[in-house]
């Protein structure tokens, strides 16, 4: 899905002569190129998961993985353009969604719980890649960022807030960490399963 030239896939095979090393490399390149059309998916324009999470009777959230801003393949984590369409949109969707920005944290604790922040949101590190979007929101909690993730691994994010935009809740941290773990949310009190969608920034 990387639109890019050099982009591709590479064998490797280890073995005790070079014919053999030779041959394995060949059938699994050959397996590969074989499949090559499996691993193509189909991608949707934001505005299109919004409205499918909207329309959904599943009883299942619609995860909408924002690949552009993966944290595992090193991007910053400061996207809001799934924000920024739901609030242009003007869509009631129950939504959840993580974002690292710490000078808004910085505001929102000068605030204080409850109260509402009008301020720019996201794209303070990414400032070539994307714009903050203009919130109106509810300080819903202020945490100290620490958390466990399922495979134990312990995360400090630093301080971190929750706001709520709209219907959807809007996990701000200091520190930017992976997002695939369920956990992620479940921390600040939020289960991704009570959700119309989960936004979650990952590359696979």
């Amino acid at each position: 899905w990387l639109d890019v030239s050099v982009g591709g896939s590479s064998v490797v095979a280890v073995a005790k002569d070079q014919a053999k090393a030779d041959q394995y490399a060949k059938e699994l390149a050959a397996g590969l190129y074989a499949m090559r059309h499996e691993f193509k998916c189909e991608l949707y324009e934001i505005d299109d998961i919004i409205r499918i999470a909207e329309n959904n009777k599943s009883g299942k959230p619609v995860i909408c993985n924002d690949f552009a801003d993966s944290s595992n393949a090193g991007a910053a984590g400061d996207s809001v353009e799934v924000l920024e369409r739901i609030i242009a949109l003007e869509s009631d969707i129950s939504g959840l969604i993580y974002v690292n920005d710490g000078p808004f944290i910085d505001k929102c604790v000068e605030l204080g719980v409850g109260k509402t922040i009008k301020a720019p949101l996201g794209a303070f590190k990414s400032k070539n890649l994307y714009t903050p979007v203009e919130v109106e929101a509810k300080i819903k909690a202020i945490y100290d960022g620490l958390m466990t993730f399922s495979n134990g691994v312990q995360i400090n994010m630093g301080v971190s807030v929750v706001i709520q935009v709209r219907n959807t809740i809007v996990v701000v941290t200091h520190e930017h960490c992976m997002t695939g773990d369920p956990r992620l949310y479940r921390s600040f009190g939020y289960d991704p399963c009570d959700f119309d969608m989960v936004v979650v920034k990952a590359c696979t």
